[in-house]
């Protein structure tokens, strides 16, 4: 009985490697395609937002460093005594 099932094991991986190189050679080759004519891109939407936007602040940031300005309030209160 043992036999008889190496066989058919035997038969059916053969048939499998047969159908999978059959596929392979028969397979349909990729098609290549000339690249398109690069034609002038419209301005989009996004593009003409961009260039119509304004700047509010224009320059007028506070400094948003912490060590620039001493405005700890804290600072002169406490005095460790054991300093």
């Amino acid at each position: 009985m043992k036999p008889k099932y190496i066989a058919i094991l035997v038969l059916l991986l053969l048939a499998a490697g047969v159908v999978f190189w059959y596929e392979k050679i028969h397979q349909p080759k990729p098609q290549v395609f000339a690249p398109k004519e690069q034609q002038p891109a419209a301005q989009s939407l996004g593009a003409q937002v961009y260039e119509q936007q304004q700047n509010p602040v224009q320059g007028q940031i506070p400094s948003s460093n912490p060590f620039d300005n001493s405005s700890n309030p804290i600072s002169n209160t406490y005095k460790n005594p054991f300093q």
